[in-house]
């Protein structure tokens, strides 16, 4: 039901209350419709959903001192990461975390690109004589394509 642009809130009514909360600061507060009548991406996919968002920052030193918000974030993580995992392959983390890490990954590694993508790119780049940040030009069927300015790195996936 969720497909039908319902919130399917968990936790009874305090998720409903939640789920009431969201709709508020997403719907009602910033011009938007309800989400009940926001079309079905499976059942109307040609119709804009004519969605909107809010968005609220807090600084957390308006409430507290810093290193007393960072303590206690770090205790919340810290009790969240350690509640038993269903399935031991996959860890419960708190949402962002495996993105981070992806994010860590590929700026010490580089991107992973498959072969195929990588011939498509090279083919690419010698039809438009790209060249790299370098101002050197880009070798097809190299490793690495490294633009040095962005210190991005695309390299080739060993499969």
């Amino acid at each position: 039901e969720a497909w039908l642009g319902q919130i399917m809130p968990i936790g009874r009514h305090k998720g409903v209350g939640l789920a009431m909360v969201f709709e508020i600061l997403s719907a009602i507060l910033s011009g938007n419709q309800l989400s009940g009548d926001i079309p079905s991406i499976i059942d109307q996919p040609q119709r804009s959903a004519d969605s909107s968002f809010f968005m609220i920052a807090v600084d957390p030193e308006a409430l507290m001192p810093a290193k007393s918000f960072t303590r206690s974030m770090r205790q919340y993580v810290d009790y969240l990461e350690s509640s038993t995992a269903r399935d031991p392959a996959n860890p419960p983390r708190y949402p962002g975390r495996r993105e981070g890490e992806h994010w860590h990954d590929r700026k010490l590694n580089g991107i992973p690109v498959s072969p195929a993508a990588l011939q498509s790119f090279g083919e690419i780049a010698l039809s438009l004589s790209a060249q790299d940040a370098t101002n050197k030009p880009i070798i097809y069927g190299e490793l690495q394509i490294k633009m040095e300015q962005s210190g991005v790195q695309f390299k080739r996936e060993i499969s």
